[in-house]
């Protein structure tokens, strides 16, 4: 994806600035903005240049985790598209892992210690 789309990428978000819903619904849950911003962001930090951001992306997407448990759900989607984009786009099995780590890295920086309490805390990751 080159910088000729990037306006087109910007619709939805003017559309959601200019919603009156969400401007008088944005307090009701005051981390659901933060999150939606920094989904956006990790998503444009991986689409932008992958090859050259993927740790970036990563810790955009622990933000967006830390900030809505749900978003693992984005991060275990763009981790596989990541891994099958490099392998299917001619970039070879080890070029395709080493950046899937480096995306997983940026994560498991943020999401780690969150992970690592919960467990010393609740002695379960899934409490």
């Amino acid at each position: 994806m080159g910088n000729a789309l990037l306006p087109l990428c910007l619709v939805p978000l003017l559309g959601l600035a200019a919603s009156p819903l969400l401007a008088v619904k944005s307090v009701a849950g005051l981390e659901t903005s933060a999150a939606a911003l920094s989904v956006a962001l990790a998503a444009y930090l991986y689409q932008a240049v992958p090859q050259r951001r993927p740790f970036s992306a990563g810790l955009a997407w622990g933000v967006s985790y830390l900030l809505r448990p749900e978003a693992i759900a984005f991060v275990a989607v763009t981790g596989i598209y990541s891994l099958t984009r490099g392998l299917c786009g001619g970039l070879g099995i080890a070029r395709s892992i080493l950046l899937s780590a480096r995306f997983g890295a940026g994560f498991v920086a943020l999401g780690g210690p969150y992970f690592v309490w919960r467990l010393l805390y609740f002695g379960s990751l899934l409490t």
